[in-house]
């Protein structure tokens, strides 16, 4: 797991630097702070300034890579792929865009397209020469260029290769990567073409070390290594179970000492692929330092300390590590949006874990929100979370995806190590899971959508040894086109083998899964999520995310009542007090609204609460005075009083620590 730094969201009180405590009392943004994808990284030794190429443009950080800000005057938000630094001057900087080069005189505030003679087009990446600090070199698609006088004019370098994918250069040796590696002994005025044993194909990060040892890292075939100005080459992937190789880099305190970015195979997508590697001894041997999952695209070695910066492709960002790989923290405040939270679940009560679904995979935070880990699952179309009573180091969470055949497998991901390893315990969409609440090792999973144009893979299954094995448990459910209907999962706290399925219709077993039938009386054929009382739970409260109105039964469904005013909007959550079971919480994309008569009458809860899109809900056993909401601007909470009435007060924000 790799720590991720709480993000204060601060735009939800208009301020921005320091972040004032409106209130005693009210919601507090727990974040967490989400990035952007990172094409390129470099550091500034001679200061704490760190620079992030973006598809959203640069972004500079003043306090080593702890908060960011926008720094694109002059180029605006293009696409950036490449940036150099200037060794000698480091208020020189250079970017490379889609919309050409770029250059900055006074670190990053202001940009200018660099000189003159340079196609228009994208550019590929670039390459500053160490002992000619004026001599950079650019790949276009046509050639590449080059410039002696720090990028007042160009000139193409004829015979070298077209559309490169990677530059490196040192002491007018320059290597350029496209279909192997290319090799320039004299400046880039001749070529020679790719060796034998060569990676095959293009790589898309190259590096020199002192000794003029020459790394490329090849996506799909992981590392290589050249002693011999690459005249031959080795591959190096020893430790690497899966080396997809997108990045390198030398850590200037250690000459011997690489960093290496791992990409994610399309076609195996075992949550632990991917992440960031190291090599102490020249690339003979690897480890890995953390970010498993995740898709490193760029690093950058402080060549002054052990911080360590590296990118991914998602929108988890960046990660920064200040002990060398050995521990990550989320660096990404000022860098992106905060990430949206569709689910949570809360373990424990004195000390909280807050476990949530993002748009990124699985985050969580050991310490009630001031500080977020990377759980390790990068997997897209997540929806489903659940975690155990009596074991909070196990989690499932669950994906839905729509032509899964196309991409990675969608499934259900197990833990039971707090996101250190996941395993697929379940393939095929999932779209619901119900874990037993009095019984860990029995579980519940609703199956659907992830098919494509037929129903493959859509049924209803239960374990009873924690996922190791599954049986089908949906007889009795209509079979629409050869597959029962999916939905949500709730289980009775209560009677644990009385069973829910909404899906449209409610659906409630009375053996454990083994038998099915409608609801004589169901209110709506569009009804999505159910909340029961968790102690006389015979009663029950429903809406749905397709329908207006929230309707509450007293006698396990077989009749219904309609709130007298409900919500203004559909409901995609709801939740009884367990302090006060007369209070009932709803979650709308209109915000949070509360009944405190047992769901007749409804008002609002969103004075204070800078986002109205709110996905899911969660009070944390053993502490039911704290209430928290999942929205698409992260997570938020709120401190309940005794009796469930929670008080109308302005937002508080926790400044992030760093």
């Amino acid at each position: 797991m790799q720590p991720i730094r709480l993000a204060a969201l601060i735009a939800a009180v208009g301020v921005i630097g320091d972040v004032t405590l409106c209130a005693e009392t009210g919601w507090v943004s727990l974040g967490p702070a989400g990035g952007r994808p990172v094409n390129a990284i470099v550091i500034d030794s001679s200061t704490p300034a760190v620079y992030a190429g973006t598809n959203a443009g640069i972004f500079r950080s003043a306090d080593g890579g702890n908060s960011w800000s926008s720094s694109s005057a002059g180029m605006g938000a293009v696409p950036v792929t490449a940036l150099a630094l200037d060794p000698v001057i480091p208020s020189r900087l250079y970017a490379g865009t889609s919309a050409g080069v770029y250059l900055s005189h006074d670190s990053g505030s202001s940009w200018a397209i660099a000189g003159s003679g340079l196609p228009p087009g994208p550019v590929f990446c670039l390459a500053i020469d160490p002992s000619s600090h004026f001599a950079l070199y650019a790949a276009f698609s046509d050639s590449l260029y080059k410039t002696i006088n720090g990028g007042l004019s160009w000139a193409p370098l004829p015979g070298s290769p077209s559309s490169a994918t990677a530059l490196a250069a040192r002491s007018s040796i320059v290597y350029a990567g496209q279909t192997g590696v290319w090799r320039s002994l004299d400046g880039g005025a001749t070529w020679t073409p790719p060796a034998a044993g060569s990676p095959s194909i293009a790589p898309q990060s190259l590096v020199v070390l002192p000794d003029e040892a020459v790394y490329a890292a090849s996506f799909p075939f992981g590392f290589y290594r050249s002693r011999d100005r690459a005249a031959t080459w080795v591959r190096t992937v020893g430790g690497i179970p899966d080396p997809w190789g997108l990045t390198l880099a030398i850590d200037p305190k250690s000459p011997t000492t690489l960093y290496g970015g791992v990409g994610l195979n399309p076609f195996d997508c075992n949550p632990g692929r991917g992440g960031i590697y190291r090599t102490v001894d020249g690339g003979d041997s690897w480890e890995p330092l953390g970010i498993l999952g995740r898709a490193v695209t760029a690093i950058a070695v402080d060549p002054s300390s052990p911080a360590v910066l590296a990118g991914t492709s998602d929108s988890l960002g960046l990660f920064k590590s200040a002990d060398s790989g050995a521990s990550w923290s989320f660096s990404n405040v000022g860098l992106g949006p905060p990430l949206p939270s569709s689910k949570i679940v809360v373990i424990g009560s004195s000390s909280r874990r807050v476990v949530a679904l993002s748009n990124a995979g699985v985050v969580a935070s050991v310490d009630d929100g001031e500080t977020w880990q990377d759980e390790g699952v990068p997997q897209q179309g997540l929806v489903a979370l659940a975690t155990t009573p009596d074991s909070p180091t196990t989690l499932y969470a669950g994906s839905a995806r729509r032509f899964e055949y196309l991409t990675c497998p969608s499934g259900l991901f197990k833990t039971v190590d707090s996101g250190a390893h996941w395993a697929w315990a379940l393939s095929h969409s999932v779209v619901s899971v119900a874990v037993d609440p009095k019984d860990a090792a029995t579980l519940y999973v609703s199956q659907g959508g992830g098919g494509g144009f037929t129903p493959v893979g859509d049924r209803l299954v239960k374990s009873t040894d924690g996922g190791e094995s599954w049986t089908d448990t949906s007889r009795g459910l209509p079979h629409v086109g050869g597959a029962p209907p999916f939905g949500s999962l709730f289980v009775d706290p209560q009677t644990t083998s009385t069973l829910y399925l909404v899906a449209g219709l409610i659906y409630r077993s009375s053996d454990g899964g083994g038998n099915w039938a409608p609801l004589p009386a169901s209110p709506s054929n569009h009804l999505g999520t159910l909340a029961i009382d968790p102690v006389s739970t015979s009663t029950l409260y429903t809406g749905g995310p397709l329908v207006l109105g929230i309707w509450k039964s007293k006698d396990a469904g077989q009749n219904w009542l309609p709130a007298l005013s409900p919500p203004p909007r559909p409901v995609s959550d709801m939740l009884v007090d367990p302090n006060d079971r007369q209070t009932v919480y709803a979650a709308t994309d209109a915000g949070v609204f509360r009944s405190q008569d047992g769901g007749l009458d409804w008002d609002s809860m969103n004075p204070g609460l800078p986002t109205l899109s709110v996905r899911s809900l969660a009070i944390p056993p053993g502490a039911p005075t704290t209430l928290y909401v999942g929205t698409d601007q992260g997570i938020f909470r709120i401190e309940l009083p005794p009796g469930g009435v929670a008080p109308r007060a302005p937002v508080r924000v926790i400044p992030p620590r760093r």
